[in-house]
């Protein structure tokens, strides 16, 4: 049996909106924090975990510190919300272009008909009521054929013309090979926001299809 990480003594609660099945998915995930004040900030990273209403995981637990604790730029922020790339619950990112594969990308992104509203609907509209939007869906542990296969650029895109009107950040000063914004797993705590040139990553995604 894993670790099991507990949130930490400053969240108020944690309210996950998942769908059972199997694979089980979970659409987004609310944190209130226990703080006065009153900005939202939407973390998008690549697919869930572990983490439910009463159980963290070591991802999630990392953002609620780099909010609460480590980042200036976030100090007035008392509600996290988490969506991703993904909507299908999966702890090794090597595994999930199999599951798009099998599910299809829409069941896979919580955008299929068993979802009202569908999940980018709901995206965007907590991206509409937060004050900072941070991308931080990592590089996939998988090989670039299986990144292109999977549809993971095609997603990528999905998601940054969703946002691209909120003057998105991402972690640290640099993005991944260029591409990918740092996913929180290997967080440093002295890592700043930066603003996310839009256009640009729209411009080098899209010369990877």
């Amino acid at each position: 049996m894993g670790r099991i990480y507990k949130y930490p003594s400053y969240v108020k609660n944690v309210e996950p909106l998942g769908v059972g099945g199997d694979p089980c998915r979970r659409l987004c995930l609310t944190i209130n924090l226990d703080r006065r004040g009153s900005k939202q900030a939407l973390f998008i990273m690549m697919n869930p975990s572990k983490a439910t209403a009463t159980v963290s995981d070591k991802t999630i637990n990392a953002i609620i510190k780099y909010t609460y604790e480590k980042c200036d730029d976030l100090r007035e922020v008392s509600k996290i919300i988490v969506f991703n790339l993904y909507a299908v619950y999966e702890t090794a990112s090597g595994n999930l272009a199999d599951l798009i594969a099998v599910h299809g990308h829409l069941f896979a992104t919580g955008n299929d008909k068993l979802i009202s509203p569908p999940c980018d609907e709901m995206l965007s509209r907590e991206a509409e009521k937060s004050s900072m939007v941070v991308i931080a869906w990592g590089k996939p542990q998988c090989s670039s054929g299986a990144i292109r296969s999977c549809g993971y650029y095609l997603r990528i895109l999905e998601v940054l013309k969703l946002i691209k009107a909120h003057d998105p950040y991402h972690l640290g000063t640099s993005l991944v090979d260029g591409l990918f914004p740092r996913h929180p797993r290997g967080i440093d705590y002295s890592w700043s926001l930066s603003k996310v040139d839009v256009a640009g990553l729209i411009q080098k995604i899209e010369s990877r299809l």
